[in-house]
């Protein structure tokens, strides 16, 4: 399954770096427009992998050859014919990470004919991430309804999983339930305690 924080990273990818992959390109004398669906693959760097059908590849290899975007058309064309999905998703992820502590970050990505530094500052991720901020807030207020209790009636709030981590969830937290009730659980090992706890609550 896809975990929250794939969900952050598609939110760059695609509102941020589909512009250096031939997004808004056109092609030919007639002037017509890249195939969105193509793109629509670099949602998920598994998805990519899709673009190496041959059919994918000769729409792309033509927009190369005919578009009014060569640079980017060339960059797409080599994220996907040399397998360079799993590097920029891991570039991405890498930014966010930065961007929890600077207000400021840049993803560089210079390999094959990929070739481009996409500077982010913090309060347009925290714009792209605005539905899915939406929605936790919502799945919290309908925790706390199941349970019939107002954000005053919590003594803690643990924070846990690299998301949490993301100051936009982080203020919209302490603005339901106050700052000093936040506490932050390890990372790594919060995840993993609560799977264990999880599956041993299924094995009663």
């Amino acid at each position: 399954g896809r975990g929250g924080g794939d969900l952050l990273d598609q939110r760059l990818v695609m509102g941020r770096l589909l512009r250096h992959f031939g997004e808004g390109a056109t092609l030919g004398p007639r002037r017509l427009p890249f195939p969105s669906h193509v793109l629509d693959h670099l949602s998920e760097w598994q998805t990519i992998i899709e673009l190496t059908q041959p059919h994918y590849l000769a729409i792309i290899d033509e927009a190369v050859a005919i578009g009014d975007r060569p640079r980017e058309l060339r960059a797409l064309r080599s994220l996907v014919r040399q397998n360079y999905g799993l590097p920029l998703y891991e570039a991405v992820e890498a930014l966010k990470v930065r961007l929890s502590d600077a207000d400021t970050a840049t993803l560089s990505m210079h390999v094959g004919e990929i070739d481009f530094d996409e500077h982010v500052p913090r309060w347009d991720f925290e714009r792209l991430i605005g539905p899915d901020v939406r929605a936790v807030e919502r799945c919290v207020d309908r925790a706390l309804a199941a349970a019939g209790l107002a954000p005053a009636d919590i003594d803690v709030v643990l924070r846990t999983g690299g998301s949490s981590r993301v100051p936009r969830f982080v203020r919209m937290l302490a603005e339901k339930f106050g700052a000093a009730r936040l506490q932050e659980m390890d990372v790594f090992t919060g995840v993993a305690s609560g799977l264990a706890l999880a599956a041993w609550e299924g094995a009663r």
